[in-house]
């Protein structure tokens, strides 16, 4: 309920409300936000599913102005048989002071597990001054414990971290958006049934978004962490990541395009696979022993079509071996659609209109490349290939012809699609190209005629035997 307060700015609203599921009751769709059973202390590998009778009582009160000047506190109370029972307590507070902002939510649990007692702390605070450029201080905090009820040590930590954040920022109403922030954050892990230092964090993120002519969007994120290990020393790991995103019509109304990409660092594992039998027709692939020596080697099994030759499988596992690589990706999609008052027209004009084309553009490459344009722009610079650990590049666009007619509609298609990926034993390499139309035709509502045709040449290659 919400009851407007006498001589006051403020308006009181309260709520009080109880769930009760029995055991019986079975979801046929998330009912809870993704956080509700974490924020118990609950995880994926505890007493936690339906089919126990679940308790929830949840109170709370609020005096609010607006956004920027309110107070609230909610109380819940949960007892799930054989699972949890204890109680959540959140605050709310946001006030303006002048010229400056302060905001603050704080959230406390306590529970009783089966397997022993958990706990929450979480505080997210921020304060910054107002006006066009703001300068600003955040902090956060998370602390997530589980004690064994037999030992009273620390059997598990779903998160226990504490951050300093200071920023600087433009206003959200403004057309165009920047934000700078410096993080510095402490993370913590349990270890023989305490918690120790685990990792140390620096990381410095900006964020720039725009609007062009209203018809063109931009939005750009670049991220850089310096990581440091104090559990396992080990070199400080180093990582940058960022991102574009445009869209906008370069012809109103009729020529579309989008365009996304991003790149990474990290360290990757290697990767390599081994063929597994299985029972005949359920596998995917066949061997056939060329050298004739008995001995299943990697390059003598082969796509199979025949139901009797499908006795294998391919499965891929990761080695201990790790290396640095940069990653990218690049997406590119162009839209051709013709005004619809195009298809009242007469002549040319007409037939155009009834046309539409999607075409896309998508490569992702991961190399370890010494040459920055190389790691940048993968997609249009010569790469070493000693240097490439993976590449995938995928062109494909479609034709219609009256896509939106329920009676009559024709589409051509075409796909170009490559691959190479490196594994322990070296690299394997695979091309698809596809020619492909579909023809529909409705004679009446009861019938419709659909006519599919498709070509396809499929190349494999691998360098595993070479040297």
């Amino acid at each position: 309920t919400k009851l407007p307060l006498k001589n006051s700015e403020y308006t009181l609203s309260t709520k009080l409300e109880s769930e009760i599921l029995n055991k019986n009751f079975i979801g046929i769709d998330r009912f809870r936000r993704v956080e509700f059973d974490r924020d118990w202390g609950l995880t994926t590998t505890q007493n936690n599913y339906l089919g126990q009778e679940d308790l929830n009582i949840t109170g709370a009160i609020s005096f609010d102005k607006n956004v920027y000047n309110q107070i609230g506190y909610t109380g819940n109370y949960r007892k799930k048989v054989e699972t949890i029972e204890g109680f959540q307590h959140q605050l709310d507070i946001a006030k303006t002071l002048g010229f400056i902002q302060v905001s603050a939510n704080a959230f406390f649990m306590d529970g009783s597990l089966p397997v022993g007692n958990s706990t929450w702390r979480k505080l997210n605070g921020e304060g910054y001054i107002r006006g066009k450029i703001q300068p600003g201080y955040r902090y956060k905090l998370e602390h997530n414990t589980t004690l064994s009820s037999v030992t009273d040590s620390i059997i598990a930590s779903q998160n226990y971290f504490e951050e300093h954040q200071f920023f600087i920022r433009s206003n959200f109403a403004s057309k165009t958006n920047f934000e700078v922030i410096y993080g510095h954050r402490f993370d913590k892990l349990p270890q023989s049934g305490e918690l120790k230092e685990g990792t140390e964090a620096e990381t410095i993120t900006g964020k720039f978004s725009t609007q062009i002519n209203q018809s063109h969007s931009i939005k750009l994120v670049l991220n850089y962490r310096n990581l440091v290990n104090k559990l396992q020393p080990s070199p400080n790991l180093q990582s940058v990541t960022g991102r574009i995103d445009w869209s906008g019509e370069i012809i109103p109304n009729v020529l579309r395009n989008e365009l996304n990409y991003s790149i990474a660092n990290a360290r990757v594992p290697k990767r390599e696979y081994v063929f597994v039998e299985v029972p005949t027709g359920e596998g995917t692939h066949t061997w056939r022993d060329d050298n004739e020596d008995g001995i299943k080697d990697l390059d003598e099994f082969y796509e199979a079509f025949n139901y009797d030759e499908r006795r294998y499988i391919k499965i891929y596992v990761q080695t201990n071996e790790y290396v640095d690589a940069y990653n990218s990706r690049f997406n590119y999609q162009l839209n051709i659609k013709f005004p619809k008052s195009w298809q009242s027209a007469s002549g040319l004009k007409k037939m155009i209109g009834r046309i539409s084309n999607t075409t896309a553009w998508t490569t992702q490459y991961s190399t370890t490349e010494d040459d920055l344009t190389a790691r940048l722009l993968p997609f249009i610079t010569k790469i070493d290939t000693s240097q490439l650990l993976s590449a995938q590049e995928s062109f494909r666009t479609n034709l219609f012809l009256n896509r939106n007619d329920p009676r009559f509609g024709l589409t051509l298609g075409y796909l170009n699609r490559t691959r190479k990926t490196l594994y322990a034993n070296g690299f394997e390499g695979r091309v698809d190209e596809e020619y492909s139309s579909t023809v529909r035709w409705n004679v009446k509502r009861q019938y419709q005629f659909t006519i599919n045709g498709i070509w396809a040449n499929r190349f494999n290659s691998s360098d595993y035997l070479e040297g």
